[in-house]
């Protein structure tokens, strides 16, 4: 074992004022692994004070308990005080020291002159590959840190090894003292589990444990949960846990992994065949998903970044048009594309075969071209910017962040070229039209606006789908009581209507619509040179593209047996329903 000369220089101060000092913890573990160490402890005899004073640079991280980080020759070396260890000197110091660490691979020692002290068998273990406590005391010391249970899940993880009987049975005794461990330390072990070679067997320990239902409580109903789906074979936990296996080790895509499903138990539902729908899992399981990382004191844009990974990851569909591709690449950003691709693709390996990745593949290779081609993606890539809405009249605030989102929609759709002259004139337009509406403004004023985008994800070509509830839940987060809303297809091959809730009249409506506009051949529509859905197209114009209800007294004023539904006539992609609210 090569310990390098900077922690031996530390070593030898130490010893040469008559105090002990050996190398203990984790880089001892690692250099018996063959492994280099990511940092050096020593612990010593010498009381913090007496460290302090011995060495020249120091940084007390710890002094209320012996911890100071000793800096040499450019580098950092952690010196504490034996643990337990009072003022008095003996040869007892480090072995109490090497009893009150957490795991028996955590507790041996190196003195520099290589002499080894291993007092309870943590080379064995580490042979064994077993995490066992010193002294076979597990309970007392996770009582003494609780955080030290999933420090142990996270070793077997890590290193590929399992929990010593009695190890297992302390954690599921103790599992519910892990609440009294700060959320940010909880955070730092889930982190390292997700991001270790095995992070699904972490997480089942988590489960199989009981620390699951305290550190992430959403989690729990995945388990068993029987998806009835055929492109899903294994249930809920078992599919995120494979999935989990499949993807990189980078934090933000595991984190997504390990959370892409969490919305599907609170949006199950089946059909007359008794196959599972999870309409708008998606959406749900982003408010979820939200919850869940504040709560464990995640920073705002990795909880951003991994909402926007679950709500896209279906998103992966043939025949996307350019303007389809833009609009994503601007909802995802640019920094999340790489995780996206990477959970997409595990998500598809680990589903029913045949694996199929030629959709991904393509809209990779044309979301790769756009970026090539430098296309304007962002507000940052408009010809025009604030100083230029300035210049002819817009006043700074949010009234000229609305109009540039409005210039980029207008881009990507390319209804306009991204030209400063053609920019500046919409823009001068709708400062025309808000002049000419300012005798408007007082009622205006008393209007309050709402618009959100709902997104399905039909596993089928043709299928109905009640979106009442969402709709309603829409309503409610707009707190609007009297006014309209309006609810349309955002596609060219989608209705959205009003009629009742009846699976024999489903059945009648695909039977009508297929006598009207039948799917094949295909042959028989002009519209179907490169594409295959020109029925569709018709079958939208017969059902309609939108419908638009009364709101009174907060609710939605529909008739005794009126429930909205998405009709999907050309499915197997993701799609979008706009809803827009107006009222008071």
């Amino acid at each position: 074992m090569q310990i390098p000369n900077y922690v031996l220089k530390v070593i030898n101060k130490l010893k040469e004022n008559g105090k002990q000092a050996f190398l203990v913890g984790g880089c001892v573990r690692d250099l018996l692994m063959g492994s280099e160490p990511a940092d050096y402890d020593i612990a010593t005899s010498a009381a913090a004070q007496e460290i302090l004073s011995l060495f020249g640079k120091t940084v007390p991280i710890g002094e209320r308990h012996g911890t100071i980080s000793v800096l040499l020759d450019g580098f950092t070396v952690e010196v504490s005080t034996f643990k337990g260890y009072v003022r008095e000197e003996g040869p007892g110091g480090l072995e109490k020291d090497l009893s009150l660490r957490d795991f028996t691979i955590n507790a041996m020692a190196i003195d520099g002159e290589g002499g080894f002290y291993d007092p309870f068998g943590g080379q064995k273990d580490l042979e064994q590959k077993i995490i066992r406590s010193p002294g076979n005391e597990p309970e007392q010391r996770f009582i003494e840190d609780p955080l030290r249970m999933m420090r142990a899940i996270r070793f077997c993880c890590s290193f590929g090894f399992s929990l010593h009987p009695d190890t297992n049975k302390a954690i599921a005794k103790n599992h519910a003292l892990i609440q009294r461990s700060a959320p940010e330390r909880v955070r730092e072990e889930l982190n390292r589990i997700l991001i270790s070679d095995l992070p699904s067997l972490g997480i089942r320990l988590l489960a199989e444990t009981g620390l699951l239902r305290h550190v992430m409580p959403e989690a729990i109903s995945l388990v068993n949960f029987d998806q009835r789906d055929k492109p899903h074979s294994k249930d809920v936990f078992e599919h995120t846990m494979a999935v989990l296996e499949a993807t990189p080790p980078r934090l933000n895509v595991r984190l997504a992994a390990l959370l892409h499903d969490i919305g599907k138990t609170l949006t199950f539902s089946a059909d007359e065949r008794v196959t599972g729908h999870f309409y708008g899992y998606s959406l749900k399981g982003c408010r979820v998903i939200e919850s869940i990382l504040k709560r464990l004191r995640y920073d705002n844009k990795t909880i951003e970044n991994v909402s926007v990974l679950v709500g896209e990851h279906m998103s992966c569909f043939p025949k996307l048009r350019d303007v389809s591709l833009k609009r994503l690449v601007k909802r995802v950003g640019e920094h999340n594309l790489d995780d996206l691709f990477d959970l997409q693709r595990a998500n598809i390996l680990v589903s029913a075969t045949p694996f199929d990745f030629s959709d991904l593949d393509a809209m990779r290779q044309g979301i790769e071209r756009i970026l090539n081609e430098k296309s304007p993606l962002r507000i940052k890539d408009l010809a025009v910017n604030g100083r230029d809405l300035i210049a002819i009249g817009f006043r700074s605030g949010p009234e000229m962040g609305r109009m540039l989102e409005l210039l980029l929609d207008a881009v990507l759709d390319d209804s306009v070229k991204n030209d400063r002259v053609a920019l500046l004139k919409i823009a001068e337009e709708y400062l025309m039209d808000r002049e000419r509406g300012n005798s408007e403004c007082d009622k205006e004023a008393k209007m309050k606006h709402y618009r959100k985008e709902l997104w399905f994800e039909v596993k089928k070509r043709r299928e109905l789908i009640n979106i009442t509830p969402l709709v309603r839940e829409c309503l409610q987060e707009s707190g609007i009581k009297e006014g309209l809303l309006l609810c349309n297809a955002m596609h060219i091959t989608a209705s959205v209507f009003i009629n009742d809730d009846e699976s024999g009249l489903h059945q009648d409506f695909e039977n009508w619509l297929e006598g009207l506009a039948p799917e094949k051949p295909y042959s028989q529509y002009r519209h179907n040179t490169y594409e295959d859905n020109a029925d569709a197209h018709l079958k939208r114009t017969i059902m309609g593209r939108e419908v638009t209800v009364a709101i009174t007294a907060g609710k939605l004023d529909l008739g005794p047996w009126e429930q909205i539904f998405y009709g999907e006539f050309d499915g197997k992609r993701r799609k979008r329903v706009l809803v827009k609210i107006i009222g008071e």
